[in-house]
């Protein structure tokens, strides 16, 4: 099920319901895509000049329960942020999420929301480190170039866990994420000439393994056994196009190849 209700203003948007959600500038994202079912939360969104900051508390569900009968199942929770600038030619966005886990957690003196992760105006990094670190989160930044009318670039990264020392190697503990697209709308073919209404993207992501995981099962970003971020998820290459071609002004054809 799907429904939220909410408030749009100037410079503040409010929504509360069951929804999901895409963060980033492609056709898929590596911080947050909806692959996965709907989820419970609350998004703020600020509105002010060419910047945009946004909120996201969101509730998600974990469906391995051991044993038989109705039982409530157990919860995690999460809390992100999104700072983006539109520029005109050029958007850029740097984000971060925290996941943690209800009083399901490894340490077991958690019960519902962590209060420390309520103020969105902070580096939630910091907010879990001040706690012990029994958390899981994720840093990333993501950028768009629209090169030249019909010609649009874009990439974004995520970073989970790294160890500088050993880039080199292939150490399982460097967990991050990469995609790279492009986008050309009424592109110019040799013989056919520009074709209106003909949109063109590619896509390539990279995923190391391991990624979204956390050493606390509880604590993943998942929900519903299904990753929260990029749909192939983690050890993976993934390439992708996408062809679509509006012929008429109520006709649109698609064409995904992955």
């Amino acid at each position: 099920a799907t429904g939220t209700v909410g408030y749009r203003g100037d410079v503040l948007e409010a929504r509360f319901g069951r929804d999901r959600n895409v963060w980033g500038y492609g056709q898929t994202s590596v911080v947050l895509d909806d692959f996965a079912a709907e989820y419970d939360q609350l998004q703020l969104r600020w509105t002010v000049w060419r910047l945009s900051f946004q909120n996201l508390y969101a509730r998600m569900v974990d469906p391995r329960v051991p044993g038989a009968g109705d039982r409530l199942l157990p919860q995690r929770y999460t809390a992100m942020h999104r700072l983006a600038i539109d520029l005109g030619p050029v958007e850029a966005e740097i984000f971060e999420t925290i996941v943690f886990a209800s009083d399901t957690s490894s340490n077991g003196r958690r019960e519902g929301f962590e209060l420390a992760y309520l103020n969105p105006f902070q580096f939630y990094r910091a907010a879990e480190r001040e706690l012990g670190s029994p958390d899981n989160a994720l840093l990333g930044a993501g950028l768009a170039w629209s090169v030249t009318p019909g010609l649009r670039l874009y990439g974004q990264g995520i970073l989970d866990e790294l160890t500088v020392s050993r880039l080199r190697d292939d150490y399982w503990g460097n967990k991050w994420a990469y995609i790279l697209g492009a986008e050309v709308s009424d592109p110019g073919l040799p013989g056919l000439g520009r074709i209106q209404g003909l949109d063109l993207q590619a896509e390539y992501a990279r995923l190391r393994p391991y990624l979204y995981s956390h050493f606390a099962v509880e604590s993943a970003f998942v929900h519903h056994g299904d990753g929260l971020g990029h749909p192939a998820g983690p050890n993976a290459s993934d390439y992708s196009l996408r062809a679509q071609y509006r012929p008429a002004p109520h006709v649109e054809t698609a064409l995904d190849l992955s």
